[in-house]
């Protein structure tokens, strides 16, 4: 049994999409390669270093200060205006033809 080399769609081939990876005998591979339609699948796998997870340390901060009181003297807050109701539709009928 001959090796397989992976290759990925770079361009729509039927029955093969864009983007779609695939096996082939190397021969095969190296003709769609060639012609544009595909790149090589790389299959080496990159190590990363293992980190342990840190918790964050909690601040604490602190509370925000009250915001000064503020008179008014001659400044009346006027209550909120009750909302306005809305109106029902009448129901509409049709006149029937005598």
């Amino acid at each position: 049994m001959a090796k397989t080399t992976s290759i990925q769609f770079i361009r729509n081939c039927s029955p093969y999409n864009e983007g779609d990876k695939a096996g082939f005998d190397q021969a095969i591979a190296d003709k769609y390669v060639k012609r544009g339609m595909a790149n090589y699948v790389t299959t080496a796998i990159a190590r990363a270093p293992v980190v342990k997870f840190q918790k964050p340390e909690t601040v604490v901060e602190p509370a925000p200060a009250a915001p000064a009181e503020v008179e008014v003297d001659s400044v009346k807050a006027e209550p909120p205006k009750p909302a306005a109701k809305k109106k029902k539709k009448k129901a509409r009928t049709r006149k029937r033809a005598e």
